[in-house]
């Protein structure tokens, strides 16, 4: 039985004999391995580096070799010592960089470092379709160069690694920058982002859904904030709701919405998600509509000695709507409340409110503006009485013995706390949208060149429309401070691009024949309404689906007193 055993195991160890064995080999030090350059970014405020000095170190031990510009990694915290101890080799010179087979940086290239590329060259950067210039696309294509863009580097799951990590950086530092600009250190409302017991949440605003809005969302939920998010694909919408639950609050980009939670937002956040080779602008029709009203505003002030800065004010009254009617009853582009109309002698009844026309709103706002100057000799303080009235600022004036906005800012209303800093804002982003891919929208109505025009006589907009083929609702547009369906007075002036002024004039009398006919068609139609015990005049007009304004103007009330029986005037 021993020997049997013996001859078994003589067996197994004759068979490993001839079984292949591993054997260890020394490693090729010798071998040179890609010459990759890293160079110092010129682009305005870039601090990062595209390589850590242990990532370096790592990648040298595969056989890279790497040269590194002298001072490329100081912005970034990392001295050139330690990327020499990482196996990297310092120089002083670009040329020397871009000698190197490829060149690893962060930024798109300028042309200034364009020169430097040799033909058929590896390139490794950020692309940025949206900002980079077409010239810089073009001369890298006739130097052939083989550009490899993070952006659109892509992994078997189909999904952008570095972009997705730059991504979640960019929302979570969004809300870290966003709460130190909300404290008195940044000029701020001295708050605390996110929210305690007692005390109203931040409202953050974020306007798209992808990867930063969600970790921007996550992190400030985590403060205590209240989150809103815009975006239009409700596909998104719905993965953000299922990843954080009903704690937030979403809606897709309707205009009005989305103005109106801006204007109550604490923090706003734009997070618009990337599309493949597109990088997406906000697009914004304020733009457009500004090309029209600014130089109409500007020319107002040279009247009354105003900067022209502050036309950007009516953006954050109305978002230069002329037809924006606020809660509390404000009218028009600088959001004027009835009895304030009236004051500065703005006309408002059923068929014309001076409140939306361009003209004369701006005028009466020019006046009020100048009014505060003088008052208080500080344009940030009389633009806040626009919004507290000049007896708010004078009371947080005594109050606080402050002479500026910023020393009386704790003293005011939320609301007027806010409203410097929104136009401080809005007046940065007209001044640099451009800088942060912001476009004009193209306005469907075309309200530049206009020239008014007095018919002498008050004719039905529907007439005025068919002479001039265009939509009434267009001739509205023009002349924003019309109510009714036709002319106020036959003096007025009708405001309308050159061209159709020409057009209506050389068609008067096809527009005469047609008003004769109107005229008689459209003899006012009227019946009584007998008033009944506990009704009153917003009730009745609601009833009728007309305003108390008509109900007093037809019937020649006074004020708002009416009696029982009392029979009232109702046009059809």
């Amino acid at each position: 039985m021993a020997e049997q055993s013996k001859k078994t195991f003589q067996k197994i160890m004759q068979e490993s004999s001839i079984q292949p064995k591993e054997q260890l080999l020394p490693i090729d030090t010798k071998q040179k391995g890609i010459e990759i350059g890293i160079p110092k970014e010129i682009t305005y405020q870039e601090k990062r580096v595209p390589l850590t000095p242990l990532s370096l170190k790592l990648l040298t031990e595969y056989g890279y070799t790497f040269k590194i510009e002298k001072g490329a990694g100081l912005q970034a915290h990392f001295s050139d010592m330690e990327y020499s101890e990482a196996g990297a080799e310092i120089v002083n010179s670009q040329k020397e960089i871009y000698a190197c087979q490829t060149i690893l940086k962060i930024d798109p290239p300028t042309q200034e470092e364009i020169v430097h590329l040799k033909e058929g060259q590896n390139l490794i950067s950020a692309v940025q379709l949206a900002d980079i210039k077409e010239d810089c696309m073009q001369s890298m294509m006739q130097k052939r160069i083989n550009a490899l863009a993070y952006e659109f580097i892509e992994d078997e799951g189909g999904s952008f690694p570095f972009t997705q990590t730059m991504s979640e950086i960019a929302g979570k530092a969004a809300v870290f920058i966003a709460a130190e600009y909300l404290t008195n250190q940044q000029y701020g409302k001295g708050e605390l982002l996110g929210g305690i017991s007692g005390v109203h949440p931040t409202q953050v605003v974020i306007i798209g859904a992808g990867t930063v809005a969600e970790h921007a969302a996550k992190t400030a939920l985590g403060g205590g904030a209240s989150v809103s998010i815009f975006d239009n694909s409700v596909f998104r919408l719905k993965n953000l709701e299922q990843k954080l639950g009903n704690r937030i609050h979403t809606s897709t980009l309707i205009p009005e919405l989305l103005t109106k939670a801006l204007q109550n937002a604490d923090v706003a956040i734009g997070a618009m998600a990337m599309r493949k080779a597109e990088s997406p602008c906000v697009v914004s029709e304020v733009l457009s509509l500004s090309e029209h009203y600014f130089p109409i505003y500007e020319k107002i002030f040279d009247q009354y000695d105003i900067p022209y800065e502050i036309k950007y004010l009516s953006i954050i009254e109305s978002a230069l709507n002329p037809k924006a009617v606020s809660r509390s009853g404000a009218v028009g582009l600088w959001q004027f409340m009835p009895a304030t109309g009236k004051l500065y002698g703005l006309k408002n009844t059923y068929e014309i409110d001076e409140r939306s026309s361009i003209e004369k709103s701006t005028e009466a706002a020019a006046k009020y503006l100048k009014e505060s100057y003088k008052r208080f000799g500080d344009w940030h303080l009389a633009l806040a009485s626009y919004n507290a009235g000049p007896g708010g600022i004078a009371r947080a004036m005594r109050r606080s013995g402050g002479e500026n906005f910023w020393e009386i800012q704790p003293f005011l209303y939320k609301e007027t706390q806010d409203y410097i800093p929104k136009y401080i804002a809005m007046a940065y982003i007209m001044n640099t949208y451009k800088e942060y891919g912001i476009t004009a929208k193209t306005s469907d109505i075309d309200l530049h060149n206009l020239t008014t025009v007095a018919l002498g006589e008050i004719y039905f907009l529907d007439d005025l429309a068919k002479v001039l083929e265009v939509k009434v609702s267009t001739i509205k547009s023009w002349n924003p401070e019309l109510k009714s369906d036709r002319l106020p007075s036959k003096s007025y002036a009708l405001r309308l691009p050159e061209d159709y002024s020409y057009k209506i004039l050389e068609r008067k009398n096809v527009l005469m024949d047609l008003n004769k006919i109107s005229t008689v068609a459209r003899v006012p139609k009227y019946y009584y309404h007998t008033v009944k015990k506990g009704e009153c005049l917003p009730l009745i007009a609601k009833r009728y689906k007309i305003t108390v304004g008509q109900l007093k103007t037809w019937n020649s009330l006074h004020s708002s007193l009416i009696f029982p029986n009392q029979k009232l005037k109702i046009y059809k």
